[in-house]
């Protein structure tokens, strides 16, 4: 996601996780770019510092992870793709609709682990 830069975690978004960050920032973020901006420093000095229960990066289940922040209900959600912190598979990323995850966002972490599961991914540069 930010190619050319010196990273402790390399962070790879699909298409969808592009969308929604370009979609939140300009339209529902009142700081615009705020998260953005909180997700490159966690990159940059490494998502193990960030990680834990009441840090902006939690584990969700199955090996899948969220980034988030306590100001806002935007997420984003993948996985570790080099067994280590070294890169950060990022596949989802939504608005939540409360505090508490719905069924739906439930779902959308159950779809995250499958493709986690079997592999179903790949990184292309562009």
């Amino acid at each position: 996601m930010f190619p050319g830069l010196k990273l402790a975690t390399v962070i790879w978004g699909s298409q969808r996780v592009l969308e929604q960050l370009e979609w939140y920032q300009t339209k529902k973020e009142t700081h615009r770019g705020q998260f953005v901006k909180k997700l490159l420093r966690y990159a940059e000095t490494g998502f193990a510092q960030w990680q834990g229960a009441d840090r902006p990066i939690r584990h969700e289940w199955d090996q899948v992870f969220r980034i988030g922040d306590t100001s806002n209900l935007f997420r984003v959600i993948g996985f570790y793709g080099a067994g280590n912190h070294a890169e950060f598979i990022a596949l989802d990323a939504y608005l939540k609709s409360g505090t508490k995850l719905s069924a739906a966002e439930r779902e959308r972490i159950d779809r995250v682990s499958d493709v986690r599961a079997k592999g179903a991914w790949r990184k292309v540069e562009q």
